[in-house]
């Protein structure tokens, strides 16, 4: 497949986003997988550092070779191979990014799964991933249940209700690394077992 150059920055941006015909696997608990290995690649590598909250994958303002990526921007980065190039610019961010929309239909809806994985939002990442997800889904309150059971015994401090669905107790990866990647592979196992 041909390279494509995209500008999909409002101010004109430069980032170059090569489509290599990469697809991220159909199941969420697999592509939660191969993001926390693109993570510890990003976390290891001095050519990156981990930001969960303010880029997906972009150069730094520094005009260092470093640049900043999310979970799923671990993902565009490792197993997408996609590659940033320092800017000249004065606010790099901005001008040379990636973010999931340049990326296949199926690509985008995994990268915003990721993201919402991140933060414990089970329910909206599955939403992400599959057609007609409350159909797959059959007992809504049963699943929420099981997956609150995963987190009863250790709540993160950030933890606030479950009853919504929208977080259920996952620790930020700003206050402990090593706990969120436990929890991100508690979540991959059950939602391997529960067939997603």
């Amino acid at each position: 497949m041909n390279s494509l150059i995209t500008n999909f920055h409002p101010n004109d941006g430069n980032a170059i986003f090569e489509d290599k015909n990469i697809n991220l696997p159909d199941k969420l608990s697999d592509c939660i997988l191969v993001a926390l290995g693109d993570e510890h690649l990003a976390f290891e590598s001095p050519n990156f550092k981990i930001d969960m909250d303010d880029a997906w994958y972009a150069t730094n303002d520094d005009k260092t070779e470093v640049c900043s990526v999310c979970f799923a921007g671990a993902v565009m980065a490792h197993t997408l191979e996609q590659q940033l190039a320092p800017s000249n610019e004065d606010d790099c961010r901005l001008e040379n990014c990636l973010h999931p929309g340049v990326f296949s239909d199926h690509n985008n809806n995994r990268l915003r799964a990721l993201d919402r994985i991140r933060e414990g939002n089970v329910i909206e990442a599955l939403s992400h991933v599959t057609n007609q997800w409350e159909d797959y889904i059959r007992d809504l309150d049963n699943f929420g249940s099981k997956l609150e059971s995963l987190f009863t015994n250790r709540k993160s401090p950030n933890f606030t209700n479950f009853t919504d669905f929208t977080d259920c107790g996952v620790w930020r990866y700003e206050e402990n690394r090593i706990n969120w990647r436990y929890d991100m592979f508690k979540i991959a196992d059950f939602l391997k077992q529960q067939g997603y």
